[in-house]
């Protein structure tokens, strides 16, 4: 299932009032899904808030919530850590894949 967002949390995500989203929405050509049970309140869906952030060059960054996504950014932690310690120690090597 794809992820919603309501509007009030696209304008909190960007740091945007709610006047200016209204306006970037018109000026990608977007238009919010209608809520089934509810008509007033309207959501994007994951594929119409990345098209917003990249028109205003904006970044997304998903916070992780399953134990999975913290397991593989704790490893891509462990790397760099282990990346910028040779580098201070002088070593050559190259970075990481992050």
């Amino acid at each position: 299932m794809a992820r919603i967002y309501t509007l009030d949390s696209v304008a909190a995500l960007f740091h945007i009032d709610a006047a200016t989203l209204r306006r970037w929405l018109r000026s990608a050509c977007l238009t919010p899904h209608v809520d089934a049970s509810d008509r007033r309140r309207r959501y994007l869906d994951s594929a119409q808030l990345l098209q917003l952030a990249e028109s205003h060059r904006r970044m997304i960054v998903e916070i992780p919530t399953t134990s999975e996504q913290i397991a593989e950014l704790a490893e891509r932690v462990e790397r760099l850590e282990a990346f910028l310690t040779s580098e201070v120690d002088g070593g050559q090597q190259v970075a990481p894949a992050l």
